[in-house]
């Protein structure tokens, strides 16, 4: 981007806004391009949060029919029956996936805030993340700042 600001001859925030800002109105509108890209950013999080409960949602539904039917395949046809252990097999694998691809997008998307000091951070691993117990996108973690546990709200900004 600052390679063709300078080819142009403008600035990022003239570049951002499509338009040449005078520098009386540079402040104001720097300031506006700041909030626009902000609210962007918190409405794309937002619909990668929903995205997720989809994905998760469809893949337990999806994973719970596999296997009903591998069930109902294998009492009618016998136990012995691979199409019956083919389906089931792939409705574990089906709720795993789901389950992975949920937790990755809730673990990119946003931060957590510390109840306890107010510290907002992004956790250093998948893992610390997976297996802490949770309710929807507030988890009880470890605060890496205080080093308290507590249940940590999922927050889209990083305003600290």
């Amino acid at each position: 981007m600052l390679e063709l600001c300078g080819l142009l001859k403008i600035n990022v925030n003239e570049l951002l806004s499509g338009e040449h800002i005078d520098m009386e109105s540079y402040n104001s509108k720097s300031e506006e391009l700041i909030l626009n890209l902000r609210t962007e950013n918190e409405n794309y999080a937002k619909r990668l949060l929903r995205t997720e409960v989809y994905i998760v949602v469809i893949g337990i539904a999806a994973s719970l029919i596999m296997t009903i039917a591998g069930v109902i395949i294998a009492v009618k046809n016998g136990e012995g029956d691979p199409l019956a252990a083919v389906l089931i097999v792939l409705g574990c694998l089906l709720v795993v996936a789901a389950a992975l691809i949920g937790l990755g997008i809730e673990v990119k998307t946003g931060y957590y805030k510390c109840e306890e000091c107010g510290h907002v951070y992004k956790p250093s691993s998948l893992l610390k993340t997976s297996f802490a117990m949770h309710i929807n996108t507030t988890r009880y973690m470890k605060c890496p700042k205080c080093g308290k546990k507590s249940w940590q709200k999922k927050v889209l900004t990083k305003e600290n």
